[in-house]
């Protein structure tokens, strides 16, 4: 069996799109999950939560999910407290979601576990078991991550929130971020998703695809959309951080 991971899309269908047709071309049997992160930033919050809906993925919900559905009740405090660039981010992914897709964010779990038929324990979370904030990246001490392996009860634990793709098996648990769709945080701005490999009586296998897309795509259409057109930089650089 194979799993093709998707995480942290934030809007972006030129990305998601691309990445989609590459998984059907290259490996049309694998199961597709998503870790989360659908809307934020990208101009297309609705396209992007409604193609993954049609796909019927094994999919959780993300922070950004999260508070981008907590915007109505959260929006004057946030005004206060928050870049404005990343208020808006959220108040357009909640202004131009539909009611179907708000609701199938708001019912998506934070975690998915499940057993396969090749007998492996799979968890699936956004950001890491021990933390809804701090995710797992290349950078993540060894010490963190082994405690995590002990205590996940999993022989693969999915993640994603950090943008930056990582395999790595840590006292017998392989750790996999599929990294992010729509706004890569590691230097490189194709798409990322992560492939894994399960088979009854062998070590479960990972590995990291990237995908270019039409970046001058998304960037184009930020303004029309009322997105902050410095929003620009994250495309063009494949860096996350805001």
């Amino acid at each position: 069996m194979r799993l093709a991971v998707l995480s942290d899309i934030h809007g972006n269908l030129p990305a998601l799109q691309a990445t989609l047709a590459a998984i059907a071309a290259d490996t049309p049997d694998a199961a597709l999950w998503c870790a989360g992160d659908f809307v934020g930033y990208g101009p297309w919050p609705d396209a992007c939560v409604q193609e993954v809906m049609r796909r019927n993925m094994a999919a959780i919900a993300g922070n950004y999910d999260e508070k981008t559905l907590a915007f109505p009740r959260k929006a004057k405090k946030w005004r206060k407290t928050k870049d404005p660039r990343k208020f808006r981010a959220f108040e357009h992914a909640y202004e131009n979601l539909s009611p179907e897709s708000r609701a199938y964010l708001a019912g998506l779990p934070e975690e998915h576990r499940a057993t396969l038929n090749s007998g492996h324990r799979i968890l699936m979370i956004h950001s890491a078991p021990d933390s809804p904030k701090y995710g797992i990246h290349p950078f993540t001490p060894i010490a963190r991550i082994e405690a995590i392996a002990e205590s996940a009860q999993a022989d693969v634990v999915i993640t994603g929130h950090t943008h930056w793709p990582f395999v790595r098996r840590v006292s017998g648990t392989l750790f996999v971020n599929a990294g992010s769709v729509g706004r890569p945080g590691d230097g490189d701005v194709r798409a990322a998703y992560a492939l894994i490999t399960l088979a009854p009586d062998t070590l479960p296998e990972a590995s990291i695809h990237r995908i270019p897309y039409p970046v001058e795509q998304v960037v184009e259409a930020l303004a029309p959309a009322g997105l902050p057109v410095e929003f620009a930089e994250l495309y063009r650089t494949g860096q996350a951080a805001l």
